[in-house]
């Protein structure tokens, strides 16, 4: 939400075209560590032989 009130809540024109791309960079790659945090979460899950609560045939990702 920071970014939408920093940089959406706005409109983009020339003026802040720049900032805007770096805010979009930025969730990028705070998503980018977050699907890798996610994956090796599910690694470490999977290593250690623990099921899902609601799943018994959890297949392994490639």
């Amino acid at each position: 939400m920071d970014y939408y009130d920093s940089t959406l809540e706005n409109a983009i024109d020339q003026d802040n075209y720049l900032e805007f791309q770096q805010a979009l960079s930025d969730i990028g790659e705070a998503l980018e560590q977050r699907f890798t945090l996610e994956d090796s979460l599910i690694a470490l899950a999977l290593d250690h032989n623990l099921k899902a609560s609601n799943e018994d045939n959890v297949a392994r990702p490639a």
